[in-house]
């Protein structure tokens, strides 16, 4: 397997790969319920299936979800598709049962019993901060959907794996942690060359 990126230091050898083998985010405990319908894609359809009305628009659509499923937040999932299908979230109306190569394939929600349980209370501040999440949710199903997810190899000088990890969605975080991973084995090498001399020492 190709690395897309070798980070090298002192002796060790960082690769970071592509993850081709990586599971859906929507299958780990998720607090949102995404609702996604495609003819092309085989996407989440959590929770009760949505009955939507005919010729509603988004606001009257919000006050539906909140009547019937008891949802405290709803998000529209916005969808572009060009060789693949990326989405994204965020306000704004649009008419329901759209058809699209750029539409809305469905929605994120949260209900309100599941908002108590993760704050304890209903706020407008803990409102802003369940609506980060959720849009933080449908960003990470995003990168799953566009294959923006990566694992990282650990080597030694003599090309022995000596530790590796997969499931990371987005370049950034696996960068972090293929850092973090390579300055403790470092220190752990300093360390243990520091015990050595100690020992030769005595």
């Amino acid at each position: 397997m190709q690395a897309i990126n070798t980070i090298k230091k002192n002796g060790f050898t960082v690769e970071i790969h592509y993850d081709e083998d990586a599971f859906s985010p929507r299958e780990d405990d998720n607090m949102g319920i995404m609702q996604l319908e495609h003819s092309r894609y085989n996407l989440p359809q959590e929770g009760e299936s949505i009955d939507v009305p005919h010729q509603c628009n988004w606001q009257t659509f919000t006050r539906y979800m909140r009547r019937y499923y008891h949802a405290t937040i709803v998000l529209p999932v916005w969808g572009y598709e060009h060789s693949g299908l990326t989405i994204r979230t965020g306000e704004g109306p649009y008419p329901c049962r759209d058809q699209w190569d750029s539409g809305l394939p469905g929605v994120i929600y949260l209900t309100q019993e599941k908002l108590l349980e993760e704050y304890g209370e209903d706020t407008a501040e803990n409102r802003r901060t369940a609506t980060n999440y959720l849009i933080g949710e449908v960003e990470t199903y995003d990168q799953y959907l566009t294959g923006d997810v990566y694992g990282y190899v650990l080597k030694d000088e003599n090309g022995e794996i000596l530790d590796s990890c997969w499931g990371f969605y987005g370049s950034e975080s696996v960068e972090e942690e293929s850092e973090n991973i390579l300055n403790y084995h470092i220190k752990e090498q300093a360390r243990c060359t520091e015990m050595v001399k100690n020992s030769y020492a005595l």
